[in-house]
């Protein structure tokens, strides 16, 4: 390319930005053969195309952006920005899923280098992410947080008090079982807000299950609570100890008498 060429100036219509210097504009060959023309576009609009650069450039889509005031033609690399991005999120995600069942069976004291093996990416990808096992603790525990905030939420909202506490509690009694470290991982300090918080909201279900006659009347809210954290020591027998337990802290369905021998 000429010296002349490289003094920086606005692209014409057979011209593109070099895209490693966004201020120097260079010949493109292509777009006199193509017809298009500055004028033929309209302020702010986009458009797409995929030409050659300069030699020993890397090639690839270029996308325009032609602004009201100056005209000018931006050259960026913007379908590699968002296939990063997606990379990147994607590599996120996945990492704090295996993470996820690797704290849940063995504790949050399971190396970063077996989590990154699980997920099939390397432990510099991981630091990455999340530079110490503390962040990566801190990623599952608070989706492990959102999900029970969810259940919570779906069980307030569901009219038949006598189901949502049923399910809330096998629900409960069921991740208590499966994911023994991430219950215990969830009762540090940083966590006190959201386990008020879920505690609130499950008093309120159990309140609404008493008001509605669904619990026994001797019945109290501790009483439910014992109950749900006995369940973990039943292991493989959580199911039936589950059922047993909710029978003694359900009241009859309305109608149905108690079964004598």
């Amino acid at each position: 390319m000429r010296q002349d060429d490289r003094r920086p100036r606005l692209p014409g219509a057979d011209r593109q930005v070099d895209r490693g210097h966004p201020g120097r504009p260079h010949p493109d060959p292509h777009l006199p053969r193509t017809g298009v023309r500055l004028r033929e576009f309209s302020p702010g609009q986009d458009f797409r195309r995929t030409e050659p650069l300069e030699p020993n450039r890397e090639h690839g889509p270029t996308v325009g952006v032609i602004t009201g005031e100056e005209r000018e033609v931006r050259a960026v690399r913007e379908h590699q920005t968002r296939k990063r991005r997606i990379d990147a999120e994607h590599n996120r995600r996945h990492l704090v899923a295996v993470a996820h069942t690797a704290f849940a069976e063995r504790g949050p004291d399971v190396p970063v280098r077996e989590i990154a093996r699980r997920a099939g990416l390397a432990p510099a990808t991981l630091h990455r992410h999340f530079p110490s096992r503390d962040d990566l603790l801190a990623a599952v525990l608070a989706g492990q947080a959102g999900r029970c905030e969810r259940e919570l939420a779906a069980a307030l909202a569901d009219p038949d008090s006598r189901r949502a506490l049923t399910r809330t509690f096998h629900r409960f009694g069921e991740w208590r079982v499966r994911e023994p470290g991430l219950t215990e991982a969830m009762g540090g300090p940083e966590f006190d807000g959201r386990r008020r918080a879920h505690a609130e909201a499950f008093a309120r279900l159990v309140d609404r299950a008493r008001a509605d006659g669904v619990l026994r009347p001797r019945v109290s809210l501790e009483d439910v609570r014992v109950a749900l954290q006995a369940i973990p020591s039943a292991g493989p027998a959580a199911r039936r100890l589950t059922a047993v337990l909710l029978t003694g802290l359900l009241a009859l369905p309305v109608g149905e008498h108690p079964v004598t021998r």
